[in-house]
C-alpha cells in the first residue's frame, strides 16, 4: 500500500487551492456584473417613478375632495374610480426599483395625507390609514398575474379586497380612538359587501386601462430575451 508523503500532500493542496482561485476569478466578475446591473439605476428612472407617485397621489386626493357622485352615496362607491388609480401605477412602476413594490403604498399615504389636510375622508388620521392600507394591498398584487387570460378577474378580486380594507381601516381607527367598530353588525356586513363589489368594478376598470402597459412590458421582455 502506497503512502502519501508530506511533500505530495502539499502539492495536492496547492493544486486544489489554485483550482479554487480560478473558480473564484471566474465567479466574482459575474457576481459583480450582476450587482452593478441591479444597483446602477439611471437617475431618470428614479425621477420617473417619483413623478408617477406624486401625480397619482395628487389626482386621487383632488378627486376625493372635488368630485361628488350624484345619487350614489353608498359605502365604498368611490372604489370605482380610486382603485384604477392604484392599479395603473402598480403596473407602470419600474421593476428595477425594488421589484416595483412600495409605489402604491406611498401613493396611498401621500394622497391620504393631502385629502385629510383638505378636510376630506375623515381627516388626516383616518385618510392616511384608509388609503395606505389600499395602497399596501395593491402593492402585494403580482403584476405577472394580470398578464394572463384571467388577469381582469384577478385585478377585480384583489381590488375588491383592497377597497374592503377601507372599512377595516376605519374600524381600526375607531378602536384606537376609543369608539366601537360596527363590522360585527348587520349594517357592517352590508358595508363590507358594497365596498367589495365597488372595488371589484374599479379593479376590472383599472386592469383594462393598464392592459396597454402590460402589452408594452411583455414586448420589452421578449425583445430583451
Amino acid at each position: 500500500m502506497k503512502t502519501i508523503t508530506e511533500k505530495e500532500l502539499e502539492q495536492r493542496e496547492d493544486i486544489l487551492y489554485e483550482e479554487e482561485l480560478e473558480q473564484r476569478e471566474e465567479t466574482l466578475p459575474r457576481v459583480e456584473e450582476k450587482a452593478r446591473e441591479y444597483f446602477a439605476i439611471a437617475p431618470e428612472t428614479i425621477c420617473r417613478q417619483i413623478i408617477i407617485i406624486l401625480t397619482f397621489s395628487v389626482i386621487i386626493a383632488l378627486f376625493k375632495v372635488v368630485t361628488r357622485t350624484p345619487g350614489l352615496q353608498l359605502p365604498g362607491h368611490d372604489g370605482i374610480w380610486v382603485l384604477p388609480m392604484f392599479i395603473v401605477p402598480r403596473v407602470m412602476s419600474d421593476r428595477r426599483l425594488f421589484g416595483g413594490y412600495g409605489s402604491t403604498s406611498a401613493i396611498g399615504f401621500i394622497s391620504g395625507y393631502i385629502m385629510g389636510s383638505m378636510g376630506a375622508a375623515g381627516g388626516v388620521g383616518m385618510a392616511v390609514i384608509h388609503y395606505t392600507l389600499i395602497g399596501f394591498l395593491v402593492d402585494t398584487l403580482p403584476v405577472s398575474t394580470l398578464r394572463g387570460g384571467g388577469g381582469v378577474l384577478v385585478g377585480g378580486l384583489w381590488a375588491g379586497l383592497a377597497n374592503m380594507s377601507h372599512f377595516f381601516g376605519g374600524s381600526l381607527y375607531k378602536i384606537l380612538t376609543g369608539y366601537t367598530p360596527n363590522f360585527l353588525q348587520l349594517e357592517g356586513v352590508l358595508v363590507i359587501f358594497l365596498m367589495f363589489s365597488f372595488g371589484v368594478i374599479g379593479g376590472v376598470i383599472g386592469t383594462f386601462i393598464a392592459s396597454p402597459f402590460l402589452k408594452t412590458e411583455k414586448k420589452k421582455r421578449e425583445s430583451a430575451s
